[in-house]
């Protein structure tokens, strides 16, 4: 008896032993990101509006303009491969920390026939959300569901950084470590500022840009993506939350060549808003002042947009969003 108790009580041990490591070399390998920095601010009490999303979010929806225009408090929590269920818990930990009035949401076709891929991106937000019940449901939702593995062992999708271990120390006990600076986040390229929003600069030359569009079919719609915006939209409704959804402009050249799908993803898009009665603004073909369709207005051709496109299609979102108050 009491030698199984003994064997019981060493196994205990040496579980709690490896999991300990295991959280010590998730947190060591674990590179500094902006979404650290995204969470820390999120978790202050003085902002309103939540923008989630995509990478095309990130460069498009100017936080300083809706500040202006509409009077809100944005942060902007885009992220590139950032997933429903990335966007809904980003939602939940904002709401924990601060009165929400606003959520707007962009939503991007492509990312709805994109299939889940496991790779470091898939942890940037939930490495970041800090432990507690809503991290469990968020394991529950996301990971089980892509990689069960990844709950107790995050450092593994991190593992070739155990070359740049010395690197990842020295950055962990540095003060823009601990004091969440973002100037590392900056570049020639990009302007990453304390609000989310990141401003691609203009280049001296125009770069030549091969993207192609994404072929769009509807039977390829991720499943977890319409129930994943059910929830949302029920969450906010529950907070008393305005949800708005927005997709963002793309290059006109995109767009055409993209036809007849790229207009099928509108249809489809504005069909599964309009059936929840979730306010939507579709300007991925609009033609309107302030709206670009010239690929010289854009980085690539899938659509990020340089700063200042980004400002003046804020300001016609802002128009719009005044338009609802």
């Amino acid at each position: 008896m009491h030698s199984s108790k003994l064997r019981i009580a060493l196994c205990a041990i040496l579980l709690a032993g490896i999991l300990a490591l295991s959280a010590f070399m998730s947190w060591l390998l674990f590179p500094y990101l902006e979404m650290r920095h995204t969470v820390h601010i999120m978790g202050q009490p003085d902002y309103d509006t939540l923008i989630v999303g995509t990478s095309h979010g990130k460069a498009a929806i100017d936080p300083i303009i809706l500040n202006n225009d509409c009077g809100m408090q944005v942060i902007n929590a885009c992220l590139g491969n950032e997933r429903m269920v990335d966007s809904y818990y980003l939602v939940r930990y904002a709401e924990q920390h601060t009165d929400l009035k606003y959520v707007i949401l962009e939503v991007d076709p492509s990312y709805w026939v994109l299939p889940a891929q496991v790779n470091p991106d898939s942890l940037r937000i939930y490495h970041e959300i800090p432990a507690g019940s809503l991290k469990l449901q968020y394991a529950v939702d996301k990971l089980l569901k892509e990689d069960s593995r990844n709950i107790l062992f995050e450092w593994y999708l991190y593992r070739n950084q155990i070359f740049n271990i010395k690197d990842r120390w020295v950055e962990k006990q540095s003060d823009a470590y601990k004091n969440y600076d973002i100037a590392q986040f900056s570049n020639a390229v990009q302007i990453y500022r304390s609000d989310g929003f990141m401003s691609i600069n203009r280049p001296e030359t125009e770069p030549e840009k091969a993207d192609e569009p994404i072929e769009w079919n509807p039977d390829n719609v991720e499943k977890d993506i319409l129930p994943m915006l059910d929830r949302l939209q029920r969450f906010c409704e529950e907070k008393g939350i305005i949800l708005i959804a927005v997709t963002t402009p793309i290059p006109g050249t995109t767009y055409e060549k993209g036809l007849p799908m790229t207009a099928e993803s509108e249809a489809y898009m504005k069909a599964r808003m309009d059936e929840r009665g979730i306010t939507y603004f579709n300007y991925m073909h609009a033609v309107r002042e302030g709206i670009s369709p010239d690929p010289a207005d854009y980085s690539d051709n899938d659509g990020h947009m340089y700063w200042d496109t980004a400002r003046d299609f804020t300001g016609v979102l802002a128009q719009d969003i005044k338009s609802m108050q």
